[in-house]
């Protein structure tokens, strides 16, 4: 899962729109049509990123032998 997270990264020049349907919060009974990009997408899935750092900062730090686990 962690390799499927690293190889996401969006393609350059690569901008696929579509839109979808939404409901106006305003006026709560209309439909808004919102148009989104692939590249959206993929570039919300890279902050998912930070997350591997912060867990790759817990796991390899200089406590990570068996006899500072115990004390842990």
């Amino acid at each position: 899962m962690e390799l499927i997270l690293i190889a996401l990264h969006p393609l350059p020049y690569y901008d696929y729109s579509f839109e979808l349907k939404q409901i106006n919060y305003a006026e709560r009974s209309d439909y808004v049509d919102v148009k989104y990009t692939v590249s959206e997408f993929l570039l919300v899935c890279m902050f998912l990123r930070i997350i591997l750092l912060v867990r790759s900062v817990f796991n390899y730090t200089m406590f990570t032998d068996i006899y500072s686990r115990r004390l842990w």
